[in-house]
């Protein structure tokens, strides 16, 4: 699926409505300039989520949230970015564009597949409700109809062609039917029936689509599961079952439980804990943690309490480490040995099984217990391997983490060290490079108050000058990204502005830029800018000029041409800026 070109998200931003499109989801009110309501983010009682018509922009003062219509249909309606956009280009009567004929091609290929699945979904489900002993066996594992229902559960006949000869009479291909992973073609080019003789649960995506299935017999028949196999819409390794229905029952999750079965999720939600998801047949990846801190703030893994299930969760933890947020939190509960989530909250019931949750064990106790175990804390030798081992984890966290800094202090606690004496030590005598300046930092708050005008008046472009130039300032490359942006698209506006830097390292401190206050009347933004730009060009010639001298003392010293280059700059260094 190719890339969506950037002038259609520009036209697409400059089409839409935000003010519209977020009033739909949450009543807004005229406050001043904006419009203002309890934010859809967090709770509050008063409101201080804003939303802006000129800037065509969102941003909460409580919470932090802030974006562009693309944002907020990302974050409100918990859709991918891709998703989202054609959410919009349908609102808008856009059509998305098409790169290429071969993805044209694609997408029909595509539908095709996601039709079949479908087409087997109702099959299945049609099937057991003429099933008495698939009926008997659900209902004996204590499943309501209702929840049969809500998860869309089914049947796959105990025969070789039922789905096979249902999906064919409906016009779908063997080969489309392969790919959707419907049925199997043996060594004799003979096709069967993937599934038979199985209650299924289809899994869908977050757009509610069925991308795949799990199978599971019942009787002791091996394999007791049987799932999908890889296909073009369905990658195990990206998927959680119970994730659309987790966010159908709730639309702000506090908190989503990671379990290891299909019965598991089912079983839960017939109890009333309707947060829980399991992954399909594969250790929880990365890419499961990162799309779940998406969803809530607060993540619990829920495994079996013997060997293997603490293998599992050890895994699940070494996933997490490059992707853990402060204010994100990831647990571990461990249930007694031979207890799995379904057995555990039919006998034991919902306010037991909720309150095992809350006791969950903390990240930071689970790293520190395990690497524990086996080693003698007591001794010298056993607390510097716990420290060597802990700190080769610890390591691997985001540098910018207080999480980080808090488990070295614990880890300090723990082996009775200075947790400065944790950290990594630098080579303090290698040779010191030729010092150059040092970037020059602009008088309080010039450079952020010069972006943030910009970002939110993005018209102002027109008063930077064709030489204008601030990289070695900090904050100046990026002031330059934006005037580079703005003078090659001099009509974009602020939401389309920050939608340029989505996937950049830069792209919260642009959106918070755009939607901060700032106090300057509309009639002063000019002057207010224009001498801003000015005065960053003076300290730029001025960090030149010291980076030119600090060279100059140091062999070889200057080119001639850099001689000239700290001539013409010290003659010209108090000349006023032309505009």
């Amino acid at each position: 699926m190719g890339r969506i070109p950037q002038p259609f998200l520009d036209d697409l931003l400059a089409r839409t409505d935000i003010v519209e499109l977020i009033d739909n989801a949450i009543p807004l009110k005229k406050s001043g300039a904006n419009l203002s309501a309890c934010c859809p983010f967090h709770q509050e009682k008063s409101p201080s989520f804003t939303v802006s018509a000129t800037k065509q922009f969102y941003h909460c003062f409580g919470c932090g949230a802030h974006g562009n219509a693309i944002s907020f249909l990302i974050e409100y309606e918990r859709l991918e970015f891709r998703d989202a956009v054609e959410s919009l280009a349908r609102s808008c009567g856009l059509e998305m564009p098409k790169d290429t004929q071969v993805d044209r091609r694609d997408n029909d290929n595509l539908s095709k597949i996601y039709d079949a699945l479908a087409l087997a979904t109702t099959l299945y489900s049609d099937n057991l409700r003429n099933q008495p002993a698939a009926i008997e066996y659900l209902q004996g594992r204590e499943l309501s109809g209702q929840t049969a229902k809500d998860f869309q559960l089914g049947f796959a006949q105990d025969a070789w062609d039922n789905c096979l000869s249902t999906c064919k009479k409906a016009g779908f291909t063997e080969n489309t039917l392969l790919q959707a992973g419907l049925i199997i073609r043996n060594d004799q080019g003979k096709h069967y029936d993937r599934f038979r003789g199985r209650i299924m649960f289809p899994i869908r995506d977050k757009r509610a689509r069925v991308i795949g299935f799990g199978g599971r017999v019942m009787d002791d028949t091996q394999p007791k599961y049987l799932n999908s196999p890889e296909t073009p819409v369905f990658k195990k390794g990206h998927e959680l079952y119970g994730l659309y229905e987790a966010r159908k029952k709730n639309r702000h999750l506090q908190r989503i439980l990671i379990v290891e079965g299909y019965m598991d999720v089912i079983a839960l939600a017939e109890h009333g804990v309707d947060y829980a998801v399991a992954t399909l047949g594969t250790a929880t990846s990365g890419y499961h943690i990162e799309s779940l801190f998406r969803q809530t703030t607060d993540i619990i893994f829920c495994f079996d309490g013997d060997k293997a299930g603490k293998q599992a969760a050890w895994r699940a933890l070494e996933n997490a480490l490059p992707i853990m947020q402060d204010d994100k939190h990831l647990r571990f509960m461990f249930l007694p040995e031979g207890e799995d989530p379904d057995s555990y909250i039919r006998q034991q019931g919902n306010a037991a099984f909720i309150k095992a949750c809350e006791n969950a064990t903390s990240f930071a106790d689970f790293l520190f217990s395990t690497l524990s175990e086996q080693i003698d804390v007591q001794s010298v030798e056993g607390r510097a391997h716990l420290a060597k081992t802990a700190m080769a984890h610890i390591a691997k966290l985001p540098d910018n983490l207080m999480f980080k800094r808090m488990l070295v202090s614990e880890l300090g606690n723990v082996v009775r060290m200075n947790p400065q004496e944790l950290l990594p030590t630098h080579n303090q005598t290698a040779p010191a490079a030729p010092r150059q300046g040092t970037p020059l930092m602009a008088p309080p708050g010039i450079m952020r108050n010069t972006i943030t005008l910009l970002v939110q008046n993005p018209h102002l472009i027109e008063h930077v000058p064709q030489n204008f130039v601030a990289s070695s300032l900090a904050g100046g490359e990026l002031l330059t990204s934006i005037t580079n942006i703005l003078k090659s698209t001099p009509s974009l506006g602020t939401a389309a502005l920050v939608e340029r830097f989505r996937n950049e390292d830069n792209s919260d401190i642009i959106a918070n830029l755009a939607g901060s206050a700032h106090a300057a009347p509309a009639d002063g933004l000019s002057a207010e800018f224009t001498d801003s730009i000015h005065k960053l060009m003076k300290m730029q010639t001025e960090q030149t000029i010291e980076n030119l001298m600090a060279k100059a003392a140091i062999a070889p010293g200057l080119t001639p041409d850099e001689k000239k280059e700290l001539q013409s700059l010290i003659q010209t260094k108090n000349t006023p800026v032309s505009g």
